[in-house]
């Protein structure tokens, strides 16, 4: 079949690479997964960022301080853990002490706030089983400090 020019309606198909493991991150950017203990790690903190706030990733980062890829990922979900928790203990004091905001309006950040935790931490489990650092979008209201001399200005 051909084109009103009489050319082939699509260019012919080229043959993609699949590889079994994931692509790594730019060179220097963020560490990589070494193994599949690394990314089950990874998987973990995001989930249990989820059930038990920081808890559970700040036991597995002291479990596994050794390895880069577990530290950096642990240290970014206690960090946004951290900021969701901050944020929604702002909401309980302001719906407290400030009577102007009716209950609706806190309920609704309460839930925009647990729907966040929820979507994050999946989204990080699924960056953790593919062996990438998942950088949260919600933590520019954080300063996002640096563990590696390199990365410093």
């Amino acid at each position: 079949m051909s084109g009103l020019l009489g050319g082939p309606l699509l260019p012919p198909a080229k043959p993609m690479a699949v590889s079994a493991t994931p692509e790594a991150p730019e060179t220097g950017a963020y560490p990589v997964a070494r193994d599949e203990t690394d990314r089950s790690v990874a998987r973990l903190a995001h989930v249990l960022g989820i059930f038990t706030n920081f808890v559970g990733p700040l036991v597995l980062l002291r479990l596994h301080k050794r390895r880069e890829f577990v530290r950096e990922t642990c240290r970014r979900t206690i960090d946004f853990q951290l900021t969701v928790t901050g944020l929604a203990l702002a909401v309980a004091v302001a719906s407290k002490f400030l009577e102007e905001p009716p209950d609706a309006v806190a309920f609704a950040m309460a839930a925009m706030l647990s729907l966040a935790r929820i979507v994050g931490g999946i989204m990080g489990a699924v960056h953790g089983h593919r062996g990438r650092v998942f950088r949260y979008w919600a933590l520019p209201l954080i300063a996002r400090r640096t563990s590696r001399p390199w990365e410093r200005n």
